[in-house]
């Protein structure tokens, strides 16, 4: 998405297509919203929102606010090579995580 210096907001289906609106002038802030394992705390450049989950977890403990936790488990596929394993233990590896938090 782009925030245009007019304060309009232009959306775009995926990042290809704001990457060849990249030298669009009229854009005053670019935000884009995308998935990494939970699992890192960090991927490359980026970082993962691993502290808000742990803290939300916590808050679940204290003061249960559902009792249908839910896991995305769907971003093996932005995992390097070297991090990549089968598609059940990958999610495996997701779910365990959640629960080493509690």
């Amino acid at each position: 998405m782009a925030k245009l210096v007019n304060g309009r907001l232009m959306r775009y289906p995926d990042l290809p297509e704001a990457l060849a609106d990249i030298e669009n002038l009229l854009v005053k802030q670019w935000r884009a919203h995308f998935h990494v394992p939970i699992f890192m705390k960090e991927y490359g450049l980026v970082q993962s929102t691993q502290s808000d989950i742990v803290e939300v977890l916590r808050i679940q403990q204290d003061k249960a606010f559902t009792n249908h936790p839910e896991v995305e488990t769907y971003t093996r596929g932005v995992l390097p090579d070297a991090k990549k394993l089968p598609i059940d233990d990958s999610i495996a590896r997701e779910l365990n995580w959640v629960k080493e938090q509690y």
